[in-house]
């Protein structure tokens, strides 16, 4: 989505929270500033930028291709080396159109500076089209807060995201690349990956059918977005998708390790490029005695030990990277064995119960553009670590007969044997009732038991509290927060009992 969170979601995936902790424990030191002058890479260019000149309002494309730019606004125009200066007001670039037209795979390459006062929501480049309300419709862009790329077939909810969950650094000159081919993109920093997306259904050439009119550098397709302000250079449009080693070439980061992969990585190596530090997060049970992972690198580089060599890793070892040019650079390799994520995929707002001596878990299982998942799945463990997948419990298109998107913010609660499943469902709260903690769940109503717009705010994220005295009372809301005790039925509330509980500063998540 866009820097606008969409209705009724939060914004975090705990999937993912472990290698954002790693990731920001390992961040602070600033990595190389990228290259005044980028390697020569040229097969496949389709527009080239190096926005060099001195004056004037023409970006001129060094392709070959003949498309150049017209700058419009103030052109902060700085020479070789410092790029064009965007001063966040009325400079932008206008691309000329149909730049995406019949590619199936596109690289998107440039030199960002961003200033420290840019404001938000902004675009660094969007190629695409602009419907007439002002709002985007059909496009592929980068930002930088969080750093991300999408492409979109129309308005932001139509999103596929390439993403981080940080900003990217202002103040410092930064090399961006996103590559997409098939249905992977991959977006990098300084020639290291640090997003990939496995799937990617839209091409770019499939924006508006080939035709695109609303192609900027530094102006977003949306009109009420900021402009850019810092500056760009070597900004470089590919017909290809650049390989890794290509990627860190044209960032200038030669002795750089791009990636680093082994078929036992739980989740993606963590690779900090300020620090030439490695971090293998691995799955349990892998031997460290004899670990070969393998190695990204620039083309023409070299690495001693040589990439895929098996090492013992249970203590942190050393790497020697020589660059085409003969510079050196050492990195640290260290391997980790990790216990979380504990669930596979995208999974978000988990909710655990305790039956007897076993702990269930039921998530949103997330991943879907819009948050748009249609099935809740639950999980069980004895230890909290290990969780058996106890597979899908609830399926609203077959299950439930007034909803069938936006499957969000389960829990659970019991009385008399019974099982009570409390769930969001197009924003919408149900119940579904079971023998069985781990299900199948059959709707009892019919209908919601708390409906869209039967209060102010949302009706999402129910959670369910049990007294000392037994009794059972629900919470739920988005921008309000409401309790109601439950009748002894499980299914049912007086209305007329509903208290608007909302403190200052409530957004969602009542637990």
């Amino acid at each position: 989505m866009r820097n606008v969170r969409p209705q009724g979601r939060r914004r975090f995936r705990p999937g993912a929270l472990v290698a954002v902790a790693l990731a920001s424990l390992l961040a602070g030191v600033l990595g190389p500033a990228a290259p005044a002058q980028a390697a020569e890479i040229t097969d496949g260019l389709a527009l080239w930028y190096k926005l060099d000149a001195t004056s004037g309002t023409v970006a001129a494309d060094a392709s070959g291709n003949g498309r150049n730019g017209t700058v419009n606004g103030t052109a902060g125009w700085a020479g070789a080396g410092e790029g064009l200066t965007f001063n966040g007001s009325d400079t932008y670039i206008k691309v000329p159109d149909n730049i995406m037209s019949g590619m199936n795979a596109i690289t998107v390459s440039m030199d960002v500076r961003i200033d420290a006062a840019q404001a938000t929501p902004y675009f660094l480049y969007g190629f695409g089209n602009t419907a007439s309300s002002g709002a985007g419709n059909g496009y592929l862009f980068t930002t930088g807060d969080t750093f991300r790329t999408a492409i979109a077939s129309g308005n932001s909810s139509t999103e596929q995201n390439t993403r981080t969950s940080a900003a990217l650094q202002r103040s410092v000159w930064k090399h961006v690349t996103y590559t997409q081919t098939g249905n992977t993109g991959v977006l990098y920093e300084d020639g290291v990956e640090k997003a990939r997306n496995t799937a990617v259904t839209l091409t770019p050439g499939s924006i508006g059918s080939g035709i695109t009119t609303a192609n900027y550098i530094g102006k977003s397709l949306y009109t009420s977005d900021k402009l850019f302000k810092g500056r760009i250079r070597d900004f470089r449009v590919y017909n290809r998708a650049l390989a890794p080693g290509e990627v860190l070439d044209l960032s200038g980061n030669t002795t750089g390790i791009g990636a680093a992969t082994h078929p036992a990585l739980k989740i993606d190596a963590i690779v900090d490029d300020a620090n030439s530090k490695i971090t293998l997060p691995l799955t349990e049970g892998t031997e460290l005695t004899a670990l070969a992972p393998q190695f990204t690198l620039a083309d023409g580089a070299s690495m001693s030990p040589a990439s895929g060599t098996p090492r013992d890793f249970t203590q942190p070892l050393t790497y020697e990277v020589t660059g085409p040019a003969g510079d050196k650079r050492t990195w640290t390799v260290e391997a980790l064995i990790m216990r979380s994520p504990v669930l596979p995929g995208l999974t978000a707002d988990p909710n655990i119960v305790r039956f007897g001596d076993t702990f269930y878990m039921y998530p949103t299982t997330d991943g879907f553009a819009g948050w748009s998942g249609t099935k809740f799945k639950a999980y069980s463990s004895k230890d909290l670590v290990h969780w058996t997948d106890h597979g899908v419990i609830l399926d609203l298109g077959p299950d439930v007969s007034w909803a069938d998107a936006r499957a969000w913010a389960p829990t659970m609660a019991e009385k008399n044997g019974k099982y009570y499943f409390y769930y969001s469902a197009d924003t919408n709260i149900g119940v579904a009732v079971s023998d069985s903690p781990t299900g199948p769940f059959k709707d009892p109503l019919g209908k919601p038991l708390i409906a869209r717009g039967a209060f102010t705010g949302q009706m999402i994220d129910p959670a369910v509290f049990t007294d000392d005295d037994g009794k059972r009372y629900l919470y739920w809301g988005n921008g309000r927060a409401y309790v109601v005790p439950l009748n002894d039925d499980m299914v049912s509330f007086d209305a007329s009992k509903v208290t608007d509980i909302t403190p200052s500063g409530y957004n969602e998540g009542t637990f």
